[in-house]
């Protein structure tokens, strides 16, 4: 039979006090006992969760802690809330983003915590003693900062009520035998409202024998800046790819207007990549001048900022820790406007009237209708693709071009276009290249068309397009010095065969100001 303690009376009374230190030196002992079995090991040890098999004193039950995070050495100051259940840590995903950790591609449970043990490339310690959860966390689970340029919010146009005049006056005295004075007016005549903008400009002339008013173009515009949308009714010009042909025309014309919104960059941003082991200085130069400076925390980065550059160039990027330690990593780059970054798109719709004599007749439209359309797409960040269609008065006209990136070296260009017009078929081909450097640049360019081709420019008896062969190149000689070489083969229905050859010298004066030699040397014909 086991002997049990028997607690006799005692004059002092002791009893009661004596029974109660016993149970609460019981409880301390037990609770020492549980900590020592949530934690996996004697106290002053970190343990492991990621490995961690212990069950908490009541297996399925939750304990809420409050911990500091540590993250690669590095404390992040804000206490986080966690959960410790069967041994096991848990975090809440925005606890996880807000410290760097990309957990976009982990599913949480159904309470939406996310196992710390479960997560690839975290390795996580829990330190009772000093309240941290102490994660170690590898670059590719490391959330990417962006730093530098990022896309504004669309800021909220608020539109007024008001009137703009606009005019300028020319006077001209001839004097000798023929006294023939010339008076001379360009007006124009702008009301807006929260409905648009109308606008109104013309031309009145006396003298040569002529007295009179020509109106020039009339036309109400609707803009909505937050959708980048502009719809033009009335006198406009429609929209163009490099190698089609533009023209007025009074009508209707639908278009994505990139000017609505200055600060917005159009084309691909060049995106610079680094890494900071611990808090550090970024600074960002172009061709050796400064266009950044910013701050990162630890981890890895991308600085999108738009340079000053357009062509070819070299960045360097340059990370200062808190000792001075620099690290500079150099990157070549190219930058072309006519590219449309990624997933951006542009259009242009057009639906009118042709309109001959502009600035002689003030109402000389043609009667039959005629209509175009242009989309381009970015389709990655150095490929955007372009389509063009247009028709009426029996035309029918279509291609399809390409704005091709080919990174540091340049940027090509092609396309092709096919027509019919009352049987006759003909066809357009473009191809073209371009490079621009600080030291030399070079443009060569070619657009050709059948002799059956025909666009709506052509519909107006503007001219008919046959071909035009441009080649450019510049060098830079030092000591603000350049050259340049251009040659035009051009021809068409209206100007006929023009060659023309340009020879150009510039040099910058100490000001900033640009004083340029010409040497020009023209030949027309066949």
């Amino acid at each position: 039979m086991r002997a049990r303690p028997v607690f006799r009376e005692n004059p002092c009374g002791c009893r009661g006090r004596f029974a109660r230190e016993f149970i609460a030196l019981f409880v301390i002992a037990s609770t020492a006992v549980a900590q020592d079995d949530i934690t996996g090991g004697p106290p002053g040890e970190l343990p492991n969760l990621a490995g961690a098999q212990r069950a908490a004193p009541w297996p399925g039950a939750a304990q809420t802690l409050v911990l500091e995070i540590v993250l690669n050495g590095a404390s992040l100051g804000e206490p986080a809330t966690f959960r410790l259940r069967d041994g096991q840590l848990y975090a809440e995903p925005s606890t996880l983003e807000d410290a760097g950790v990309r957990v976009n591609d982990l599913k949480p449970d159904a309470e939406g915590w996310i196992a710390l043990a479960s997560i690839p490339g975290l390795h996580a310690e829990y330190s009772v003693a000093k309240q941290q959860a102490i994660l170690q966390v590898d670059e590719a689970r490391r959330i990417t900062q962006r730093i530098g340029y990022r896309t504004a919010a669309t800021p909220k146009a608020t539109p007024g009520t008001g009137f703009v005049l606009n005019y300028d006056i020319t006077y001209l005295r001839n004097i000798g035998e023929v006294h023939d004075d010339q008076f001379g007016v360009w007006s124009e005549q702008r009301f807006f409202t929260h409905y648009g903008v109308f606008d109104n400009t013309g031309t009145y002339l006396n003298g040569m024998g002529l007295n009179r008013y020509t109106r020039l173009d009339t036309n109400w515009t609707y803009s909505r800046p937050s959708t980048l949308f502009t719809m033009t009714v009335g006198d406009t010009i429609s929209g163009s790819v490099a190698w089609s042909r533009s023209v007025r025309y009074g009508g209707i014309q639908l278009q994505r207007d990139f000017s609505l919104r200055p600060d917005l960059i159009t084309f691909p941003l060049p995106v610079f990549a680094g890494s900071a082991a611990v808090p550090s200085a970024v600074d960002l130069y172009i061709n050796g001048l400064r266009q950044y400076s910013g701050n990162a925390a630890p981890g890895p980065f991308q600085i999108s900022q738009p340079p000053s550059l357009t062509g070819a160039g070299v960045a360097q990027v340059v990370v200062t820790d808190a000792l001075g330690r620099r690290v500079t990593t150099s990157i070549p780059l190219y930058i072309d406007t006519r590219l449309l970054a990624k997933d951006l798109s542009n259009y242009s719709i057009d639906i009118g009237f042709l309109r001959d004599n502009y600035t002689i007749s003030s109402n000389d439209y043609e009667s039959s209708p005629i209509f175009s359309g242009l989309y381009g797409y970015g389709v990655t960040d150095w490929l955007t693709l372009q389509a063009h269609a247009e028709g009426g008065q029996g035309l029918s006209n279509g291609g399809a071009g390409a704005i091709i990136g080919i990174g540091d070296a340049g940027v090509l260009s092609t396309a092709a276009a096919a027509s019919k017009l009352h049987g006759m078929t003909g066809a357009l081909f473009s191809i073209g290249y371009q490079y621009i450097g600080p030291k030399f640049s070079f443009t060569v360019q070619a657009t050709r068309a059948t002799d059956g081709y025909r666009d709506i420019a052509a519909l107006s008896n503007t001219s008919i397009f046959q071909h035009i062969y441009q080649t450019t190149a510049s060098v830079a000689l030092g000591r603000g010095q350049s050259a340049s070489l251009s040659y035009i083969d051009s021809l068409d229905s209206f100007s006929g065969h023009a060659r023309v050859v340009t020879l150009a010298a510039g040099r910058r004066d100490g000001d900033g100001g640009l004083r340029r030699h010409r040497v020009l040397r023209q030949a027309r014909g066949e």
